[in-house]
């Protein structure tokens, strides 16, 4: 079952400032952050997230 909630970029970013990532979006509309040296990019705020967790997960 899914539960779709409301994620804005702001709390996101609130999440992610613990490990000092941050999401953006960009001028043509996709998000994307910067880490270890990666871009990851994504159509939703939720896209980047799954890979940025996906990202530290292979640490």
């Amino acid at each position: 079952m899914s539960n779709n909630r409301a994620v804005t970029l702001n709390g996101i970013n609130e999440i992610f400032s613990s490990i000092g990532v941050e999401i953006k979006k960009h001028e043509m509309g996709y998000y994307h952050a910067s880490l270890e040296g990666k871009e990851l990019q994504g159509k939703t705020i939720v896209a980047v997230s799954q890979k940025i967790l996906i990202q530290l997960k292979k640490r």
